[in-house]
């Protein structure tokens, strides 16, 4: 009897023994679905030949190749086919992450996560903030979102395309939404800080919510007063989002603007492109401490101010008016013809401001059709897709030039700060 029932109790260790040992050996490996491969393919697109991808040659669904492999091209099933066995070294190493730190993760999250390793590789798993959160596994919505979002550089530079990239894996990952229309929109920010640094240079914020928690700046000798974007207008934690943006910092000085001119109060738009430059003597006032930012410019003050942003440097009295060496200056240069700036005292028009400043920094468009609703002036145009012009936003949503007005003190100082901080 106790023989009977040693050997009984033999059989049942074995048996735990045999089962702990196959579930650690062969415990369940996650792979990436169809529809998660489909996803991938809709993101890279289809290339027959290869072609060179940043930094690597591709063929067919974005899957790294050498400069001499397939001379004659592949078709979508051999692309398939090898997308496919690519893949598994992904899912391999994913897994090996989700097995050392029991994550319980959904299809739809480990989907996200392949396409987004296949995208960029798999340095991210050691270490990074976005690797912090899943093992942590405590994180909100927007923590995540901005974790995997700043993930969009080439180089030093945020791509928009593989941002856009990122907001569909974002949804893909928190909603399962593969599609991209289906659960929350996001909208990116740009964060650039003329002079200083910024936190970050990217984050990613949810449609129709406040944008909440925003990243700081900073710059020696100056103090930061917020983001705002090219028209001038404030983005702080208020502010709802609804469109993507790039924004600059906000600088201001000790010895504020708003207490050398009585007329340049700190929430008019323009202030600190004024406090900046005065700052830094750029700009200066009148006797009777007023900056006068509705004033008129002439020819000769917009010659003199855009010339010397853009690096020229200063220039004598010519031709019996102090700004005729600026004159000179732009006609030796092209930027004008002779006649076209025959009153320099006389009020400069936009189209001439662009014309001057467009050519000066080589940022002529091909065309201008289609950016302003009142001109197709494409040194206009070429401004404005450099972020030095913003015109004006009419109530019919449609953006103004201008093209034949006047510019006041106060929209050229945005003008030069722009010009001297790009």
């Amino acid at each position: 009897m106790k023989q009977r029932f040693r050997l009984l109790a033999c059989l049942l260790l074995f048996c735990c023994v045999f089962t702990l040992f196959v579930h650690g050996d062969e415990a369940p490996q996650m792979t990436v679905s169809e529809a998660g491969i489909g996803f991938i393919k809709e993101m890279e697109g289809f290339s027959p030949y290869r072609v060179w991808d940043y930094s690597q040659y591709s063929i067919g669904y974005g899957t790294g190749c050498g400069a001499g492999d397939y001379p004659n091209g592949i078709t979508r099933e051999q692309a398939d086919a090898l997308l496919r066995r690519k893949l598994t070294t992904f899912d391999d190493r994913l897994n090996e992450f989700i097995l050392k730190y029991n994550l319980p993760l959904a299809q739809n999250q480990y989907d996200a996560l392949v396409s987004f390793s296949y995208n960029l590789g798999t340095s991210w798993l050691r270490g990074c903030r976005l690797a912090t959160l899943l093992t942590e596994g405590r994180f909100t919505e927007a923590e995540f979102a901005s974790a995997m979002g700043v993930w969009c550089h080439t180089g030093s530079s945020v791509n928009t395309v593989l941002l856009r990239r990122r907001i569909r894996e974002i949804q893909m990952f928190l909603y399962g939404d593969y599609a991209g229309t289906g659960s929350k929109a996001y909208k990116y920010l740009l964060f650039e800080a003329p002079g200083g640094s910024a936190d970050t240079d990217v984050g990613l914020y949810p449609v129709g919510s406040p944008y909440g928690t925003l990243p700081s700046a900073k710059r020696q000798n100056r103090i930061f007063a917020g983001w705002m974007t090219t028209e001038g207008a404030p983005v702080t934690a208020e502010t709802v989002v609804s469109e993507n943006l790039k924004v600059s910092a906000r600088w201001t000085t000790a010895n504020p603007v708003s207490r050398v001119f009585t007329d340049v109060p700190e929430g008019s738009w323009f202030y600190s492109y004024v406090d900046e430059l005065y700052a830094d003597g750029v700009l200066g006032g009148y006797s009777d401490k007023t900056f006068r930012p509705d004033g008129v410019v002439t020819v000769g003050e917009a010659l003199k101010l855009i010339l010397l942003a853009c690096g020229d440097s200063a220039q004598g009295a010519s031709g019996g008016h102090w700004a005729g060496g600026y004159r000179d200056l732009a006609l030796d240069k092209k930027l004008v013809v002779a006649g076209e700036l025959s009153d320099l005292d006389a009020p400069i028009s936009r189209t001439m401001i662009a014309k001057i400043a467009a050519l000066r920094l080589g940022l002529t468009a091909d065309s201008g059709a289609g950016v302003f609703a009142d001109t197709n002036d494409r040194h206009a145009a070429g401004l404005y897709r450099a972020g030095i012009v913003g015109g004006t936003v009419g109530t019919d949503g449609r953006r103004y030039f201008f093209p034949n007005q006047s510019i006041s003190r106060a929209e050229i100082s945005a003008i030069v700060y722009r010009i001297l901080t790009r």
